[in-house]
């Protein structure tokens, strides 16, 4: 809710209400009709002058020729020769305002105009009907909601914020039942300020701006979905993550073709799940609540991507259920629902050692070999399981491949030269050992305790040293 992307959207049905048209349409020279159907009946009628009409006359032509520059012009003449605070101010300013904000798209000089007219309005209550001047206050609130919506967070876009909630609050005091796309619009407002300041957020008016959304969820049989993105918003603004999810799945209920409504469910169980870690019963039903998400969406054709492919795998881990994520890890890289690296099939070896099946973790190393000659990673993993097993020959075999081969992940190079030694040193390799030994230890990240190796292979290789002596019957 925080991009001016979706602040647009929310805006958007709102825009759509200064239609190209309704605000120059040339005044009528008598208002009793107005003023009846307004509720002003008993009023004396309030009409413009006859320059002013006459002026009028003049400016039709010339705003069907769109000439705005000379239209200003006429009502510049006009504004001239009238008192500043007669009905005919208040009917030339409206006029001026428009022009400047349909035809000039000057929204600085449209506005100056509005709130003229307006503060005549409220000194003199005949001049236009309440409708009118109430959809005035609306276009004012619009046009400063975009202005702040276009600047930086800072004390100017803060200014723009309050005066179109000034405007927004006197619009909704004289509208006793509101539709929703207006308290829509005004509860974005008071959201949209009260986190302006992201190091100081307004609570009190952040809880506001729900109570607006609810409000307009009420004034509607079918609810405009950005009151529910409004509540999600404000719900997580307020660390509501629970809440907010409530409302995401009361919109994937009723938009279940929309892939973004699945994909910000999955995200906030996610979250949840992620921030829930003092509570472990209460995890493992979050991730199970977001692997519920994924399967559903994904029989309709959404979140089948490869990184949400991915994302279910990690999560049945998450759940300890290492059977699934490794049948679902395994058959994404055969069909290439998952991408195809090294790295996944590393994880895959691992889920398969977790449901201790270390024959088939050994066979899909050897696999990927295939699919991935060019590294000494798969050799490396291979040689790890063999030590678990404490196959010492085949620690040897393999671990020897991986550093020929090389390309290893960082942090792995010690470990392959590390492991190659203690085997080579076991099955009595020792100068073999000892070369790898000093290789290990040539990495920067390598561990000390690769000196006490180190000792006992220089040891075993004096002993040997001895015991041939010995044997050829010859002195140290």
């Amino acid at each position: 809710m925080s991009s001016h992307s979706q602040r647009h959207t929310l805006l958007r049905p709102l825009f759509g209400l200064i239609a190209a048209g309704a605000l120059l349409a040339l005044p009528a020279t008598g208002r009793a009709e107005e003023e009846a159907a307004a509720g002003t009946e008993g009023q004396q009628p309030v009409s413009l002058q006859e320059r002013t009409s006459t002026a009028f006359l003049q400016l039709k032509p010339v705003l069907d020729a769109k000439n705005w520059d000379e239209a200003l012009k006429l009502l510049d003449g006009a504004k001239a020769v009238v008192p500043a605070n007669s009905y005919d101010m208040a009917v030339i300013v409206n006029t001026e305002g428009a022009i400047y904000l349909q035809g000039k798209n000057d929204e600085n000089k449209a506005l100056q105009c509005w709130e003229v007219m307006l503060r005549l309005a409220e000194q003199h209550h005949e001049f236009f009907p309440k409708t009118e001047v109430l959809d005035h206050y609306l276009y004012v609130a619009n046009i400063y909601m975009q202005k702040a919506s276009g600047l930086k967070a800072g004390p100017e876009q803060r200014e723009y914020y309050d005066r179109s909630l000034a405007n927004m609050k006197t619009y909704l005091a004289g509208t006793p039942r509101p539709k929703s796309d207006k308290l829509l619009f005004y509860a974005s407002l008071l959201y949209y300020k009260a986190v302006s300041d992201p190091q100081h957020i307004d609570t009190a008016m952040l809880k506001e701006a729900h109570v607006q959304a609810q409000r307009g969820l009420l004034a509607d049989a079918h609810p405009k979905d950005g009151l529910y993105q409004l509540l999600i918003a404000a719900l997580q603004q307020d660390g509501d993550l629970a809440g907010a999810a409530r409302y995401i799945q009361l919109l994937t209920k009723a938009h279940p073709t929309n892939k973004s409504y699945w994909q910000q469910l999955m995200a906030i169980y996610y979250n949840l799940a992620a921030t829930s870690e003092k509570d472990q019963e209460k995890r493992r039903q979050y991730y199970a609540r977001a692997i519920n998400t994924v399967e559903q969406a994904q029989k309709l054709g959404f979140l089948n991507g490869s990184k949400e492919n991915y994302d279910l795998v990690s999560m049945y881990t998450q759940v300890g259920q290492y059977g699934k994520a490794t049948e679902l890890l395994y058959t994404g890289l055969k069909s290439g629902a998952i991408e195809d690296t090294v790295e996944n099939w590393v994880f895959l070896a691992s889920f398969y050692q977790q449901i201790e099946e270390n024959e088939k973790a050994i066979a899909v190393l050897k696999e990927a070999d295939d699919l991935h000659p060019g590294t000494g990673e798969f050799d490396r993993q291979i040689g790890q399981i063999y030590y678990e097993l404490e196959n010492t020959p085949k620690v040897y075999e393999y671990c020897k491949l991986a550093a020929e081969k090389g390309n290893l992940k960082e942090g792995h190079g010690y470990a392959v030269y590390q492991l190659l030694s203690f085997a080579a040193y076991q099955i009595g390799k020792y100068q073999e050992a000892l070369d790898s030994v000093n290789k290990a230890m040539s990495y920067p990240d390598s561990p000390k305790s690769l000196a006490r190796l180190k000792e006992g292979i220089l040891g075993a290789i004096e002993v040997e040293k001895a015991n041939r002596a010995a044997v050829l019957g010859k002195p140290l």
